[in-house]
């Protein structure tokens, strides 16, 4: 699909970016319609908005945080050169001027030096999704030995040891990835969770694939549930994921009532996915076509 179509799509029509109308729509408003697509698998649409510069709020310190975070959730596969670009416009990022939201509702407590470590920790894990492992991992020494922040309790230990996880999982070590995303803490005021880096959804979603494959099924299904019930932006960017993994669990279980309810909302979600979907989709549908069939017995 061309870009100029995928702004019309999201509802942020291209041709208006300059006019008032374009201006009108909130950051939040674009997020929400972006996190939209990526859950009902319309990623192409999302690339596509993605890659065009001329967009509203293309330079906008708290849209270029919140685009790190769609880049490196590994949901939306992307172009390493999107990934490149981003590591120029996250040094562009004047913590200071990140102070200036639109529509994060943000604890007191974050301040520039908190605004730092975002900035800081994203670079990271875009070095990390580009294979500069030992740029990344300076950056995580630097992290781990930092500074404590007022008011957000464990957030430096967190941040730390999920770059930790990622760099032993991008090594190979998914045992030792695990033990350092079984470490972290989250404990953050509820007040402050309105960011990626605070909020830790892609630490969870990460813990929950690794329990999935090493560990224990119970913590993973309870991972993936918050997720699924979370009040977060980022919990939404994994709400297609987290119901397909919640069906496959409760199945795995026995729990055939749940394994029906959880398929039955991801074929949902998926009913109008890109192609790239379309074998994801058609195992869910199988499997719960079997799912019902048992129950009829």
């Amino acid at each position: 699909m061309a870009a100029e179509s995928v702004g019309t799509d999201l509802g942020i029509a291209s041709a208006d970016y300059s006019t008032d109308e374009a201006e009108r729509l909130s950051d939040y408003t674009i997020l929400e319609l972006v996190l939209n697509d990526i859950v009902q698998g319309r990623h192409e649409e999302v690339r596509g908005f993605l890659v065009d510069e001329s967009r509203p709020g293309f330079t906008s310190p708290a849209w270029v945080i919140w685009e790190a975070e769609l880049l490196v959730s590994d949901v939306v596969s992307v172009d390493p050169a999107l990934l490149e670009r981003m590591l120029g416009r996250l040094d562009r990022v004047d913590p200071t001027t990140r102070m200036d939201l639109h529509f994060e509702r943000l604890h007191d407590v974050f301040t520039p030096a908190v605004a730092e470590l975002e900035r800081d920790a994203a670079r990271a894990r875009i070095l990390i999704r580009l294979g500069r492992l030992e740029e990344a991992r300076t950056v995580q020494r630097r992290i781990a030995d930092g500074p404590t922040y007022r008011g957000f309790a464990s957030l430096r230990e967190d941040v730390a040891r999920a770059l930790e996880a990622e760099l032993l999982l991008a090594s190979g070590d998914e045992a030792g990835a695990l033990e350092a995303l079984r470490g972290i803490e989250f404990q953050v005021s509820s007040t402050a969770n309105a960011l990626p880096i605070t909020h830790g959804t892609h630490a969870r979603a990460l813990r929950a694939e690794l329990e999935m494959r090493l560990g224990d099924p119970t913590p993973a299904r309870h991972l993936w549930e918050a997720i699924a019930g979370g009040p977060s932006p980022d919990d939404k960017l994994y709400l297609s994921v987290a119901n397909e993994r919640l069906g496959r669990l409760a199945e795995a279980a026995g729990d055939r009532e749940a394994a029906i309810y959880w398929t039955e909302r991801f074929i949902r979600f998926r009913r109008g996915a890109d192609p790239e979907f379309r074998g994801e989709t058609e195992r869910a549908e199988a499997r719960l076509e079997a799912l019902r069939a048992t129950e009829d017995r």
